[in-house]
C-alpha cells in the first residue's frame, strides 16, 4: 500500500492514542497539530541521517559578494539543501575519497565560505517532500519523531514524549543498516578535522 502524509501521520497519532484521521487538513484535534508539527518534522528526520534517497550532489557557482575575511569564495546553497555532507574544490577531488580532503569550509546562513575560487562540489542531504520516495526506515523513524512531536498536545504525557523520543532514536540506529548511505562512506568535513584526529 502506497504511503501518503495522512498515513505517516496516522502512525503518528496512533504511536500516541490518538484517533486517526481522514485527512491532515480535516478540522480535528489530531489533524491540526499534525498539520503544525509535520513539515518541521520531516526535514528534522532527514538531516539526522545520511539517507540514500535524499542524497544529491550540485556544483555551485561563487557569489559576486565574497567573505569580508577568513575565506577565498562564497557560494549560495541549492535551495533544497538540509545538510551538507562534503565539499570538494573539484571534480576529480571527489574521486579520491579514501584520503583527506584538502579543503577548508564551512557553512554559514544559506552559503558555503571555503579557502576555494570559481566553483566549488558539494553533497548534500535534500529536502524530499514526495513520500513514495521514502524507504520503509525513514518512514518508521518519521512516524516515532512526530509521535514525540505529538505527546503534549495530543496525550498530555511528558513520559511518552521521552519514550517516543527513546523510540526515534533507536529507529534511525535500525535504519543505518538499511536506509543510510550505502557503500563507502567519507564523513571527512574539512581538513581541520583531519588534522584534529591526527594530533
Amino acid at each position: 500500500m502506497a504511503i501518503n502524509i495522512t498515513k505517516i501521520c496516522n502512525m503518528a497519532i496512533i504511536h500516541v492514542g490518538g484517533s486517526k484521521i481522514s485527512s491532515i487538513t480535516e478540522d480535528s484535534t489530531e489533524a491540526i497539530a499534525c498539520e503544525v508539527h509535520y513539515d518541521a518534522a520531516r526535514d528534522k528526520v532527514l538531516a539526522d541521517k545520511d539517507w540514500t534517497f535524499a542524497t544529491s550532489r550540485a556544483e555551485i557557482a561563487q557569489n559576486a559578494v565574497n567573505p569580508i575575511f577568513g575565506y577565498q569564495g562564497s557560494f549560495t546553497l541549492p535551495s533544497d539543501c538540509l545538510r551538507v555532507m562534503e565539499v570538494w574544490e573539484s571534480a576529480d577531488d571527489m574521486m579520491f575519497r579514501d584520503r583527506p580532503n584538502p579543503l577548508e569550509w564551512e557553512r554559514e546562513e544559506n552559503n558555503i565560505s571555503a579557502d576555494t575560487q570559481g566553483s566549488v562540489f558539494i553533497r548534500y542531504i535534500k529536502r524530499v517532500e514526495v513520500t513514495s520516495r521514502y524507504s520503509a526506515g525513514f518512514v518508521d523513524a518519521l512516524s516515532h519523531y512526530l509521535a514525540y512531536k505529538l505527546a503534549i498536545p495530543l496525550a498530555q504525557s511528558k513520559s511518552l514524549q521521552t519514550d517516543m523520543m527513546n523510540l526515534y532514536l533507536r529507529s534511525l540506529k535500525d535504519a543505518a543498516n538499511a536506509d543510510g548511505l550505502q557503500g563507502r562512506s567519507k564523513r571527512i568535513r574539512s581538513s581541520s578535522l583531519v588534522n584534529a584526529r591526527l594530533r
